[in-house]
C-alpha cells in the first residue's frame, strides 16, 4: 500500500466516523474508496476475496474435524439420544414444580 492509498483510507475512515457511521462499515467503505482510487478492477477484488474465503473455510473445517476426533469420546460433540426420553419427562426434570398450599 502506497502513501497515497494510506492517506485515502485514513481520510475517508475519519470522515465516515465523524458522520456517525459504525466502525466496521467505516473500515469497509474506506477500503472500497482506496480500491477505487488505485484503479484495481472490482472483479479482481471479488475473485480474490472468494478464493481467500474458500481457503479459510477448508482450513477451519479440517481443524474442526481433528478436534472432533480428539474429543469425540468425551461428552463434547455428542448429540443426546432423545428417542429414549420423552420430552415431557425432560421438561419436568429441568424445571421442578413448586406446589404452594
Amino acid at each position: 500500500m502506497t502513501n497515497d492509498q494510506c492517506s485515502i483510507v485514513l481520510f475517508h475512515f475519519f470522515i465516515f466516523l465523524i458522520m456517525g457511521i459504525p466502525i466496521g462499515i467505516c473500515l469497509g467503505l474506506s477500503s472500497v474508496c482506496a480500491i477505487l482510487y488505485s484503479g484495481t478492477s472490482l472483479t479482481i477484488v471479488a475473485t480474490n476475496m472468494y478464493s481467500g474465503i474458500s481457503k479459510v473455510f477448508a482450513a477451519c473445517y479440517s481443524v474442526f474435524r481433528i478436534i472432533q476426533q480428539h474429543y469425540g469420546e468425551g461428552r463434547h460433540f455428542q448429540t443426546p439420544d432423545r428417542s429414549l426420553t420423552p420430552v415431557s419427562d425432560t421438561e419436568e426434570a429441568a424445571s421442578p414444580s413448586c406446589a404452594l398450599s
